[in-house]
């Protein structure tokens, strides 16, 4: 009986995923590159906003398929400098570990949002992030809204052109 019901769901499971928004790797590759701009973040100490010199360096290695490796520069701070892995997984519905809740393609830009529940500023969050890549513009942005608050803030962003 559970043999029966468990294999009358995965068609239904396969239906349901195939409304939801989903990555592929290939849609990412003109993002690669290097960038150069900027990057505003909410100092939590002051409650202002902070902007720095930024750069990103994107890579999509064929050696690691679905990754996507950024490497963080800061001109100013160069301690900070460093490295991400994100990976393209379930199906391509989540990116580094959030689910995709949308994604757009309109003309050379391609828009998406992730959501997660995580921690910012040692308290309980739920994260968005809303990744950007055109052919001369890039914006990846960080909203969070704390446990019992009712709205999303920015975290920090990301501004970059080539």
């Amino acid at each position: 009986m559970k043999f029966i019901a468990a294999f009358l769901l995965v068609p239904f499971t396969f239906l349901l995923n195939e409304n939801k928004p989903r990555l592929r790797a290939d849609e990412l590759l003109f993002a690669a590159g290097h960038w150069k701009g900027s990057l505003t973040y909410i100092d939590y100490g002051t409650k202002k906003p902070y902007t720095m010199p930024a750069n990103l360096d994107i890579s999509i290695p064929a050696a690691l398929p679905g990754h996507v490796i950024i490497f963080h520069e800061y001109p100013d701070e160069p301690k900070a400098n460093s490295y991400d892995t994100l990976a393209i997984t379930k199906g391509g519905h989540y990116f580094d570990g959030a689910r995709i809740l949308e994604k757009k393609a309109e003309g050379k830009t391609l828009s998406f949002l992730t959501e997660y529940e995580g921690t910012d500023d040692d308290r309980p969050a739920t994260i968005r992030h809303r990744y950007t890549f055109g052919q001369t513009d890039l914006r990846i942005r960080e909203d969070v809204r704390f446990n019992k608050t009712d709205s999303f803030m920015m975290r920090n962003e990301y501004r970059m052109t080539r």
